[in-house]
């Protein structure tokens, strides 16, 4: 395990409201939020449904906006960052695993894992070269030309992943991504996970509400009422 010191991903004083159903007010999801996440270093998210998990992870990935706050990535302030260069940190600096996969349906799984690359202006040789090297890491081989409507829950589950790793991310924020899975695929993903921080020394932020898999974990957090303290 690497320095605690070695800080890839911080997020200070974060708050985050989205006007209530009823339009007469705010709803505050987060709270003066603060975070550290350090090389190498696996953390664990827990909270109950709605309490703010995926907008904090959102937040920390640069795709959605807190009203307070910021993100520093290696410490530059994320959200000073210009469209284009912010666009850029989402695209290569982090990678993203969702619970309900968000693969394209009209693309063949290699197609979905070269994406991030073609976006980047990779070229399609190496693109293509890297995707079948990653796909087949994660035993899908056989299955480079189906569409998502062709695999398998778990099979999904690994393309987005092998998606994820396609520009090299340092960080890998993870939205529940056995939530739908059988106990088997459970262990199957979670392994691959903590071999990735192995091989490639990532950093993982893991939201589940499955306490055995946080126990896993690092460092495990509780978000509760808008407020993340360490568990």
């Amino acid at each position: 395990m690497n320095s605690p010191e070695e800080v890839v991903l911080r997020a200070e004083h974060i708050a985050k409201s989205f006007d209530n159903e009823a339009g007469d007010g705010q709803l505050e999801i987060l709270k003066d939020v603060n975070l550290s996440v350090n090389l190498s270093e696996i953390i664990a998210i827990v909270g109950s449904s709605g309490c703010g998990k995926s907008t904090l992870l959102h937040i920390l990935g640069g795709i959605d906006r807190p009203n307070s706050g910021d993100v520093f990535w290696e410490e530059q302030s994320v959200y000073s960052l210009k469209p284009d260069k912010l666009a850029s940190f989402r695209n290569a600096s982090v990678g993203f695993v969702f619970q309900f996969h968000h693969l394209l349906p009209e693309f063949t799984a290699i197609e979905n894992v070269m994406m991030p690359a073609f976006i980047r202006g990779t070229d399609k040789e190496t693109s293509r070269k890297k995707a079948t090297a990653l796909l087949k890491r994660f035993d899908l081989d056989q299955r480079l030309n189906h569409r998502p409507s062709q695999l398998s829950g778990g099979e999904q589950q690994r393309v987005s992943m092998a998606r994820a790793l396609m520009n090299d991310p340092s960080v890998i924020l993870a939205d529940e991504p056995t939530g739908n899975l059988d106990e088997r695929n459970t262990e199957l993903i979670l392994s691959m996970l903590f071999e990735l921080r192995e091989d490639r020394n990532l950093s993982i932020v893991l939201i589940t509400h499955e306490r055995e898999i946080a126990q896993r974990c690092d460092n495990i957090y509780t978000l509760h009422n808008g407020v993340l303290s360490n568990s």
